[in-house]
């Protein structure tokens, strides 16, 4: 006991840490014909096309079947001006049918960049808007409205 009055604290921590370490150190129980226990999740494969899919999933037959009304695909609007709100935004593309979101870019320091993001529930909400507001003006300035990829 005596012995760690004598000793600093930072000493007393790292002996401490050390003696916690040698204490959880312990090796896999051999088993099974790779020699150690699994207990990992499954692995996840690369497909032909790159894209990953998990082992235990099925190729397709159990996807639903979706409408083209339900895809809910997204519109980029440039040339915005740059002391334009999300609000107006919002306002302007919302008299076409019923937003998803709507999201005005910014850069780091704040400012706009002139560009926006929509998103409608139905794809014909898209072609509506896309057809009203492309080239059409808005505080002096001619809008490209088109799909996002």
């Amino acid at each position: 006991m005596s012995d760690k009055l004598d000793k600093p604290l930072d000493q007393l921590i790292k002996e401490e840490k050390m003696s916690k370490r040698k204490e959880k150190k312990s090796f896999p129980k051999k088993q099974g014909a790779s020699g150690f226990k699994k207990d990992r999740a499954p692995r996840e494969h690369v497909n032909k096309r790159g894209g990953f899919r998990d082992r235990n999933s099925t190729r397709g037959g159990d996807r639903k079947f979706t409408s083209s009304r339900d895809k809910g695909r997204k519109v980029r609007v440039v040339n915005l001006d740059y002391n334009i709100l999300e609000e107006d935004v919002r306002e302007i593309f919302a008299s076409v049918g019923k937003l998803k979101f709507c999201r005005v870019l910014w850069d780091k320091q704040g400012r706009s960049l002139g560009k926006a993001l929509v998103k409608y529930e139905y794809d014909t909400d898209h072609a509506k808007a896309i057809k009203e507001f492309n080239g059409a003006e808005l505080d002096g300035r001619v809008l490209t409205v088109e799909y996002d990829n």
